[in-house]
């Protein structure tokens, strides 16, 4: 097979073909090495940002599958709900730190690291 019958044929995928990975139809792009510049095959715009926000890293990849088979707090039997309306709580409608202090809330003072890095 001659490179330009491979063009041909990446290009045909990209128009009727779906992801290599979830199998979606829309908005498909090309992947590929970053930097060896190689295309690697044709994914889905989410699949592709997904494995660029993992740098291309399949080690990482397997850590997150890990992770998502067996979340360390899944047995605390929580939902999101429940924190982001403690963390709401604790945080003010201002969106700053702050300290519990009975029903009284307190600002908490800036530690080195938050003044260092600006928050």
């Amino acid at each position: 097979m001659n490179k330009q019958t491979k063009i041909d044929g990446i290009l045909r995928h990209l128009k009727i073909g779906n992801c290599q990975i979830c199998n979606r139809k829309e908005k498909l792009c090309i992947d590929h090495n970053h930097q060896s510049g190689y295309v690697r095959g044709v994914l889905c715009n989410s699949c592709n940002s997904g494995l660029g926000f993992f740098k291309d890293n399949a080690e990482l990849l397997c850590h997150a599958i890990g992770y998502l088979k067996v979340s360390p707090y899944l047995e605390y039997g929580l939902v999101m709900k429940d924190i982001e309306k403690e963390r709401e709580y604790r945080m003010g409608k201002s969106g700053k730190k702050q300290k519990i202090v009975g029903r009284k809330v307190a600002k908490l003072p800036k530690i080195k690291w938050q003044k260092r890095f600006g928050y």
